[in-house]
């Protein structure tokens, strides 16, 4: 079984992808609103999604350092990161993350929660 992990902040969108994601067999879903709680850090072959907060903390070095952290721990574990589309630092920090191997890929925080949703199973097929 394959787990998806929410570091998000907004909640809504959190339950809306969770509830998407309900219906999938072979998905463990856990939701993690407090960023600090490194103990839920994913274990195994999965995805995370790290929300970058549109306004306050935690901001997108912190988000990166919270992906390199997961990377350390668990090189199998695919990393999303989800930025504000109109906070610059956020985009560029993604794009350059991406360029790098920080994460694998990312989504902005407008986006659908079915595009969401599509993204992270689409991280998951390969070893479904």
């Amino acid at each position: 079984m394959q787990t998806i992990t929410l570091f998000m902040l907004c909640t809504p969108v959190a339950q809306a992808v969770m509830q998407q994601l309900r219906s999938k067999q072979d998905v463990r879903l856990v939701y993690v609103p407090v960023y600090d709680r490194l103990s839920s850090l994913p274990d195994g072959k999965g995805v995370a999604l790290i929300e970058v907060a549109e306004t306050g903390r935690p901001v997108v070095s912190f988000c990166l350092s919270l992906c390199d952290r997961i990377r350390r721990a668990n090189p199998d574990c695919r990393l999303v990161l989800m930025c504000p589309e109109l906070h610059e630092q956020s985009v560029a920090g993604a794009l350059e993350a991406k360029r790098q191997g920080r994460i694998d890929d990312f989504v902005f925080c407008d986006s659908s929660v079915d595009y969401v949703t599509a993204k992270l199973l689409s991280l998951l097929l390969p070893s479904l």
